[in-house]
């Protein structure tokens, strides 16, 4: 992998591949841009392929706290000018997909096209695994000081910690890693070596706390989620959108990325895959390449 210093805290490490118009790939949380490695070689018939680590994951830095999904995309323009990319096309994967749609606010124009694979939603603390969270432990908020939002905070922030100062040893930590990955996942689990690298890059990430406070945070509809006023940003972005959602996705309900397509209007391209969920990326690669290649080529 390479690396590069995009201000002067931080340096982003990235993989690259193939010759032609600039294409940035960018991961989802409990990952890092080795979960786009298998992909990267039939997308490089036909564009120049970055896929870097964001702050905090894989081998880049992680020198300045980030909870917001702004800093990651600021981060992730900044690469793009010490890059030398004036264009680029992006797609972004789960969490990814709300750095992309950042990125389309940020900089307008730059970012011709872009490509949401199953994606967070707009409303962010409206994704399933927060209002799960929220759902079993509501009689147990009922008895703590804290809101209900603040007591889910706490929780993610002992998890955090565990893995941070290594209170369970290395075994347990990879475990506990394991359980998270893999009951978000569905179809056919990694098996032998892929697996093994697949845990190992997880392990790398150091701000689980904060994307799980930016997850939370994150909401650029109009609309009043949890007490989270939305600031309505979805209507800034006027770039061709192609959301790509597995129908079974048992960590953000189809519902909605439904509602983004609706936002977007005429803006947005909206596909359903039958038989995945959230790790399409894996389960189906041929399905995703084929998908961004003719979104990105028409």
């Amino acid at each position: 992998m390479k690396k590069i210093k995009i201000n002067e805290k931080e340096t982003i490490a990235y993989r690259e591949l193939g010759e032609g118009k600039n294409l940035l790939l960018l991961h989802g949380n409990l990952s890092s841009s080795f979960f786009m490695e298998h992909i990267m070689e039939s997308l490089s018939e036909s564009f120049y392929v970055v896929a870097p680590d964001m702050r905090g994951f894989g081998e880049s830095t992680y020198e300045q706290e980030a909870d917001d999904v702004r800093s990651y995309a600021e981060d992730m323009v900044a690469f793009m000018d010490k890059m030398g990319m004036e264009e680029a096309y992006v797609m972004g994967w789960s969490f990814g997909g709300a750095v992309t749609l950042e990125m389309c606010r940020i900089v307008g124009e730059r970012i011709p096209k872009a490509f949401l694979l199953s994606s967070v939603g707009i409303r962010g603390t409206n994704f399933q695994g927060i209002q799960e969270i929220l759902s079993d432990l509501e009689e147990q908020a009922k008895n703590v000081v804290e809101s209900p939002l603040d007591y889910v905070k706490n929780r993610l922030g002992e998890l955090a910690h565990r893995f941070r100062e290594g209170q369970e040893d290395k075994e347990k930590q990879e475990e506990l890693k394991a359980e998270i990955l893999w009951e978000k996942y569905r179809g056919e689990s990694p098996e032998g070596e892929d697996k093994k690298q697949y845990l190992l890059e997880i392990m790398k990430q150091r701000n689980l706390l904060e994307i799980a406070r930016s997850l939370i945070r994150y909401n650029i509809s109009p609309e009043k989620i949890l007490g989270i006023q939305g600031d309505n940003g979805i209507v800034e972005i006027h770039q061709p959108i192609c959301i790509c959602h597995g129908e079974d996705d048992l960590v953000i309900p189809i519902e909605e990325i439904e509602y983004i397509a609706q936002c977007l209007g005429e803006k947005a391209i909206f596909e359903r895959v039958g038989e995945t969920g959230h790790f399409m990326l894996l389960d189906k690669p041929e399905k995703v390449v084929s998908c961004i290649k003719e979104f990105f080529e028409a």
